[in-house]
């Protein structure tokens, strides 16, 4: 494979690579949060009912109006009495915030609801696991009901199977009561691997079969290219210095110019007279571009390599330098003189 097809296909496999990437990490985030959504929905529905049951009656909605909160005057801290006398809580802005309402006397309702009869975490758990199987998920959920006395000490009590819960998999946190004393976090077991599994493997498809595409046609359109350009090389009236052969005489002598003669056998050059040697690889490819006269002395990559390295050694890179030597060995003899690169050929200019 040649360099510049790897070039190429290297920058196709890191855009893809970026990509397939992002395109991932979009899906992730998306179906994350549509989950989030689902299951603090069916939770809401979890705990409606399992406030009816304690004939609470008030508008149980979530509220996420923050703005409204956050604009309203907070006192520092609110009072509730039971059976053992009055408590005073200290008011959390956020945890007054985060409340399932936003109205005082409902959360008023919810806290003695939830004294006399304390919530317990696998009653609810399994109506929140009920309410998921009925928008179509089918996990084994967790809850945490955390619970705080006056003094900001808490209580944590989970449902049964908690191991796994940590911060990754929380789905929610939500208060409830006058003081937002009770905060319930849910838990689901899902991983990024269990959420975009499908379309990992259908966009690594896609993309692969882009870059394939797209490498494809590159190579198709410098192939077209090539034969264009080669066709319009082909047209052109080419004119060149009168170059003369001794075909008679056994040493194989070129006169190039009217005072530089080539002679190849003996693998030297005489300029006005004067002889200079030059080394046998460079002597024999000057001689390979004078054979081509006919051809406007161009010769191919491959017919280079064929010559100078029979063995099949032969690469791009050491034709490169074999005639960066010839071509710095003429310019010192007529700078007039050159070698053009072109794709796939090279052509001596006379």
């Amino acid at each position: 494979m040649k360099t510049t097809n790897i070039i190429l296909l290297s920058i196709l496999i890191l855009i893809g690579s970026v990509t397939f990437f992002f395109a991932c990490k979009y899906t992730y985030d998306s179906k994350v949060a549509t989950l989030k959504e689902k299951a603090k929905k069916a939770f809401i529905e979890a705990l409606d009912k399992e406030l009816k049951a304690r004939h609470l009656e008030g508008d149980l909605s979530v509220s996420f109006n923050s703005k409204s909160l956050l604009r309203a005057e907070l006192p520092d801290s609110v009072y509730l009495i039971d059976a053992s006398g009055r408590h005073a809580y200290r008011l959390d802005p956020e945890k007054h915030r985060m409340n399932i309402t936003e109205n005082g006397n409902i959360r008023f309702m919810h806290s003695i609801a939830f004294i006399k009869k304390p919530i317990c975490p696998d009653s609810l758990n399994m109506e929140w696991s009920s309410q998921l199987q009925a928008v179509g998920l089918a996990v084994k959920p967790v809850l945490c009901i955390s619970i705080s006395d006056e003094k900001g000490h808490t209580k944590d009590q989970y449902s049964a199977g908690s191991e796994w819960c940590n911060s990754s998999n929380r789905i929610f946190t939500i208060y409830i009561g006058h003081a937002c004393e009770i905060g319930i976090m849910g838990y689901l077991p899902y991983s990024a691997w269990s959420m975009v599994h499908t379309e990992f493997f259908l966009y690594l498809l896609l993309i692969g079969i882009i870059i394939c595409g797209i490498y494809r046609v590159s190579l198709i359109l410098r192939k077209h290219t090539r034969l264009v350009y080669h066709a319009e090389m082909d047209e052109l009236p080419i004119t060149h210095p009168v170059l003369q052969e001794v075909v008679a005489t056994p040493t194989r002598v070129y006169v190039i110019h009217e005072k530089i003669i080539f002679y190849a056998e003996q693998k030297r050059i005489e300029v006005d007279g004067l002889e200079k040697k030059i080394q046998n690889q460079s002597s024999t490819l000057l001689e390979l571009f004078l054979k081509e006269k006919e051809n406007d002395y161009i010769l191919e990559d491959n017919a280079i390599m064929e010559i100078l390295w029979p063995d099949g050694t032969g690469t791009s890179e050491r034709i490169h330098k074999a005639i960066g030597r010839l071509r710095s060995c003429i310019r010192q003899i007529d700078d007039t003189i050159d070698i053009k690169r072109s794709i796939g050929i090279y052509q001596l200019l006379l």
